[in-house]
């Protein structure tokens, strides 16, 4: 018998195996090259993950000091709000999208704004609070 011959019949004995070799090697190519893509787009991971967390979060909705009342809408980054608390001695404004932001009690909030208007204020950016 011919080695061709060896190597279909094993190919016919093990037919499922190899569809599955198959099926992960196309799986494993395709995430690779879309990796790629999106490295050529200029987004890394860090970008995309802060995009999840800025969806979870809430945000006041209406002008500043109106009311109390809250959305689930996730705050857009081209919102030029910031906001500081008027308790805390650090100095610290923050974006309507970082975590600390919804930290401080809606009684306690001062909104700027810009950012500009903050910080000739004497506030400083919080450094757990990137643009």
């Amino acid at each position: 018998m011919g080695i061709i011959t060896k190597i279909g019949e094993r190919v016919k004995r093990s037919k499922d195996l190899v569809w599955t070799a198959v099926f992960v090697a196309l799986a494993g190519w395709s995430a690779y090259n879309l990796g790629l893509l999106r490295a050529q787009q200029g987004v890394s991971p860090a970008q995309d993950a802060a995009v999840f967390r800025a969806r979870a979060t809430f945000t006041p909705v209406g002008r500043p000091g109106q009311g109390s009342a809250r959305s689930t809408s996730t705050p857009a980054h081209s919102d030029p709000r910031v906001l500081v608390s008027k308790t805390s001695s650090s100095k610290k404004y923050h974006h309507p999208w970082c975590a600390s932001a919804n930290r401080i009690k809606e009684a306690n909030r001062i909104w700027f704004p810009t950012a500009e208007a903050a910080q000739a204020a004497g506030y400083t950016l919080a450094a757990n609070c990137k643009e």
